[in-house]
């Protein structure tokens, strides 16, 4: 649902780095990578109706 509604922790560091101008150069590859998970996503819901193990099983670390 994250995912859906461009929410996800990969949209958010996608969102941030854009944001910050003197990341712009060296932010490229990261939100390529964000991208590349957001798409290996994608594929696997089509063909799996399920989340990656990545994202099913992702708990926040206490603090």
């Amino acid at each position: 649902m994250l995912v859906l509604n461009q929410t996800s922790r990969y949209h958010l560091c996608i969102e941030a780095l854009r944001r910050v101008p003197r990341l712009q150069d060296k932010a490229r590859d990261l939100i390529n990578r964000c991208n590349e998970a957001l798409e290996a996503q994608r594929k696997l819901v089509v063909e799996r109706f399920e989340d990656m193990p990545a994202i099913r099983n992702w708990k926040r670390e206490p603090l």
